[in-house]
C-alpha cells in the first residue's frame, strides 16, 4: 500500500437553548454525556470503515494470489492433462487431486500465505485505526474548546 489515505469525518452536535445555566450541577453531566456520545459515534464509524477496508483489501489480495496460481496450474494442466506435485519426487496427478492436496495439507503454501497476509494487514489496520481514532478524539475535544490554545496543533498530524 503505497500512500496513506485517511478520510475525515465530521460530527456536529447542536444544542438548542437550554434552561440550564452554566452554574447548574447538570451542565457538566450534560457536557460529559454529549462528549461520550460523540466519541461513541466516532468509534463505531471508524470501526465500520476499518472493517470494510480490511474485507476489501483481503479479498483483493487473496483473489490476486489465487488467480496467479490457478492460471499457472491451468496452463500446465492444459498442456499435459496432469500436474506435477510440489517436490521433484511427487508423482504427477490430476488437477483436482493436486488442489485437494494443497488446500488440505498442513504446510500448504496457500494457507501460509493467507495467514501471513492477514496478520500483516491486521497489524497495519490496527495502527491506522489507533491513529485515526486518536485524531478524531483530539479534533472533537479541540472543537469543544476543552484544549488550551495550540495544544491540538501539537497533537494532530500536520
Amino acid at each position: 500500500m503505497a500512500g496513506k489515505n485517511y478520510s475525515i469525518m465530521k460530527f456536529t452536535v447542536e444544542v438548542d437553548e437550554f434552561w440550564l445555566d452554566e452554574e447548574s450541577e447538570l451542565a457538566p453531566a450534560l457536557q460529559n454525556s454529549i462528549k461520550n456520545e460523540v466519541v461513541q459515534q466516532i468509534k463505531l464509524s471508524v470501526q465500520t470503515q476499518v472493517s470494510n477496508f480490511m474485507d476489501k483489501i483481503m479479498k483483493e489480495e487473496i483473489k490476486g494470489k489465487l488467480d496467479a496460481i490457478v492460471t499457472d496450474l491451468m496452463r500446465d494442466f492444459l498442456a499435459k492433462g496432469t500436474v506435477k506435485g510440489s517436490y521433484s519426487s511427487d508423482p504427477e496427478m490430476t488437477l483436482t487431486d493436486w488442489i485437494k492436496k494443497q488446500v488440505t495439507s498442513q504446510n500448504s503454501t496457500i494457507q501460509d500465505w493467507i495467514k501471513k497476509s492477514v496478520e500483516a494487514q491486521v497489524k497495519d489496520l490496527k495502527v491506522r485505526y489507533d491513529l485515526l481514532f486518536a485524531t478524531q478524539i483530539v479534533s472533537k475535544i479541540n472543537e469543544q474548546g476543552m484544549l488550551k490554545e495550540d495544544i491540538a496543533k501539537l497533537l494532530l498530524p500536520s
